[in-house]
């Protein structure tokens, strides 16, 4: 999904 870049955006659950 689009979180792997978005480590500042906590609107990936991914990465949360």
């Amino acid at each position: 999904m689009h979180g792997e870049h978005l480590v500042e955006a906590p609107k990936c659950p991914s990465r949360a």
